[in-house]
């Protein structure tokens, strides 16, 4: 909801996020010195030697506002040991800082892996993550590391107000930010923070890191078959009815408000504001300042703690026009079909972005209503999927299409992406039938009807084999992996992410992975432990452990062969500074392969692609590392900027002319001194 004074509701929300903390760090305010044991022992029987938990060591200095440089008082301060992990891990300790931004942590044992995270109302969340600036710390015994500092990104906003053709004030009307993200060298959108107007039409979006933005209000015109009742608009099917029936379940299922626009189907009013008109005219997506296109709109470039407002939205209603026709498949695919329009633009995004949705009757055939000229892409969706990006205020989510089958969703994060960009898949989607199929089509709809629309679905394909196991795990380790699973070479969101079923009976060495679209995938594996990688992926004698499987033809893939092993190659050594105290600057140090045909279509999860932020001294590692012949190459980074510099399309392609070659082989082992080539700034 929009508010007088944003700045106070970010500050309220911190505020409880730190109280809470703080309550957590008095409870545990000796949190360094705990001793860690195993799970289900009792601290007389420990599993293994925990780590000293107290020592002569400190770490103290100061957090500041990277844009003004002014000391910040009040931020909550965490220390972490990343040398040791698993039961034996010590717990992070935590402080705020003082009027003066200054902070200490005394008593600290010798480790070269101590890691410092900070957050503070009104700023980005700094993790304490070896990955990330300000990064690593070493401490040895009686050493203190003082005037440590912590520079913190404030966090921007984006404020507007969204007015109808009267210029009056929309009411309820959602709007969301869309953004770019660079996915395995190519460009997507990704969805943003979402809010709804308040009474005024105003909206109000904060906890924005530096970036380039898109204002858009969604508008979803969602028709069901006109028989459709009640039961059925609430996606309730006779399976779901039963459950409610024998829980005694007897609360009244709602009554959407419909328009009886065509003898064949009814538009739901509600989710999105509809002008007099409805549904022979619409208000279409609109992007600020007024476009119906994100080609039209004008982008908002955000910097560091920067607060825009006027980014307003004016609706305007436009004529429409209906399509209908028929989808050719299986019965059981039809069960629940929701048809998605979208426009071409935005392809790779999820619910609400779409221009109208079409509930498919039993006998095939389906309408769309209020649909405004334009160039779209019909979708019968087997996998529904998007990119977004991290926003530190809770946000909203769009409301799906009337009749969409129950599901949850999951996110998780994207290496091969910058920083905070999320993969969420919703589960259930759109096709609720048993079987697996797809359909896609482009359609053109211009100033009249649309009456012969057809699309066809076709079945899913899969990809199956066998897996071997080079090695075997230490005592007491669980398995090494839990399965084999795929992922779109390219990134595209629109190909989901198919994972294999349940394990049954078959046997344990074998895999099945069903559910692929038309796209190029990767294997990878699904639960795999530390120390282990693929070594290698063989289909009928060609080697596919960096070459993805194209499903563009329709054809399965049986008799696959993954073998991983836990001889695994390690690169380490020491950045060269090239000058007394250069060291203090945080510095990245990359590792990418020397073939050029890997720096792109590697997936959200590159195998080959790997960045470290290097310890205070300089000194780096990367382990659990496939064979091969590898470019390493050093950045310095400030605060604020991204710990994977290699996402930047034609970066790997300017660092490759310095950086150091190094060839390993299957449990071997390299030692390289990169010289930091590139200050960004």
């Amino acid at each position: 909801m929009g508010s007088d004074r944003p700045g106070v509701a970010m500050h309220a929300h911190h505020v409880m996020a730190l109280v809470t903390v703080l309550w957590l760090a008095a409870a545990g305010a000796s949190a360094a010195r705990q001793v860690a044991v195993a799970p289900g022992r009792a601290p007389s029987q420990p599993l293994a030697q925990a780590p000293a938990t107290t020592g002569t060591g400190a770490i103290t200095g100061t957090v500041v506002d990277q844009t003004t440089g002014l000391e910040i008082g009040g931020a909550l301060v965490t220390l972490l040991d990343r040398s040791v992990t698993g039961p034996l891990a010590r717990r992070p300790a935590s402080t705020l800082t003082d009027r003066r931004g200054r902070f200490a942590f005394v008593d600290l044992p010798a480790s070269n892996a101590w890691t410092l995270g900070v957050a503070a109302a009104g700023y980005l969340d700094h993790p304490a993550d070896p990955d990330v600036p300000p990064g690593r710390l070493g401490l040895a015994d009686g050493q203190w590391r003082a005037d440590v500092r912590l520079e913190i990104t404030p966090a921007g906003s984006i404020g507007g107000v969204v007015t109808d053709e009267a210029g009056d004030p929309v009411v309820g009307a959602w709007v969301r930010l869309l953004t770019r993200v660079p996915v395995a060298g190519t460009s997507y959108l990704a969805g943003g923070p979402i809010t709804r107007t308040d009474d005024r039409g105003a909206y109000f979006i904060g906890g924005l890191q530096p970036g380039t933005y898109y204002v858009v209000m969604p508008s979803v015109q969602a028709a069901v078959p006109g028989d459709a009742d009640a039961a059925a608009i609430a996606g309730i099917t006779p399976a779901i009815a039963a459950q409610r029936s024998s829980r005694g379940i007897t609360t009244p299922i709602p009554v959407e408000h419909a328009v009886d626009a065509d003898p064949r189907a009814r538009l739901i009013l509600g989710d999105y504001p509809v002008p007099p008109g409805a549904p022979r005219t619409a208000y279409p997506i609109t992007f600020h300042p007024g476009g119906s296109t994100i080609e039209s709109a004008t982008a908002i470039a955000l910097g560091a703690g920067e607060q825009r407002d006027g980014a307003d939205l004016r609706l305007a209603p436009v004529p429409t026009v209906s399509i209908s026709g028929r989808v050719d498949g299986p019965a059981e695919a039809l069960a629940g079909l929701t048809l998605r329009l979208l426009p071409e633009s935005l392809t790779a995004l999820g619910p609400g972005s779409e221009a109208a949705t079409a509930r498919v009757a039993a006998d095939g055939t389906f309408v769309l209503l209020g649909v405004p000229a334009g160039r779209y892409v019909l979708t019968a969706p087997a996998a529904l999927a998007e990119y977004q990006t991290y926003s530190m205020i809770r946000s909203l989510r769009l409301p799906g299409p009337p009749g969409r089958s129950s599901g949850g969703y999951s996110s998780r994060s994207v290496t091969s992406a910058p920083a905070g960009t999320q993969f969420t898949t919703w589960s259930g989607g759109y096709l609720a039938g048993d079987a697996c199929a797809w359909g896609r089509t482009t359609i053109d709809a211009g100033a009249t009807d649309v009456t012969d629309a057809r699309l066809v679905l076709r079945p899913c394909m899969t990809i199956s084999g066998r897996v071997t196991m080079e090695g075997a795990p230490g005592p007491g380790e669980p398995p090494p992996v839990l399965g084999v699973t795929a992922q779109a070479a390219d990134g595209d969101p629109s190909l989901g992410q198919p994972n294999p079923p349940p394990r049954g009976d078959g046997p344990a060495d074998a895999f099945e992975i069903p559910g692929l679209l038309p796209g190029q995938y990767l294997l990878q594996a699904r639960g795999l432990a530390r120390g282990w990688v693929v070594k290698s992926i063989v289909h009928q004698g060609r080697d596919y452990t960096d070459t993805p499987f194209d499903t563009t033809g329709g054809d399965d893939y049986a008799g696959v062969q993954v073998t991983f092993t836990n001889r695994t190659a390690e690169i380490d050594g020491r950045v060269q500074t090239g000058a007394p105290g250069a060291a203090a600057t945080p510095t990245v140090v990359v590792l990418f392969p020397v073939d050029r045909r890997l720096w792109t279509n590697y997936g959200r999860e590159p195998a080959r692609l790997r960045s470290a932020l290097a310890g205070s001294d300089g000194s780096f590692s990367f382990a659990s590392l496939q064979a091969g012949e590898y470019f390493v190459a050093a950045v310095a980074v400030v605060a604020g900027s991204t710990p994977a510099p290699w996402q930047t399309p034609g970066w790997l392609a300017n660092a490759a002319a310095n950086a150091e070659r190094v060839t390993v082989d299957w449990g071997g082992h390299a030692t390289v001194s990169p010289r930091v080539a590139e200050v960004r700034r």
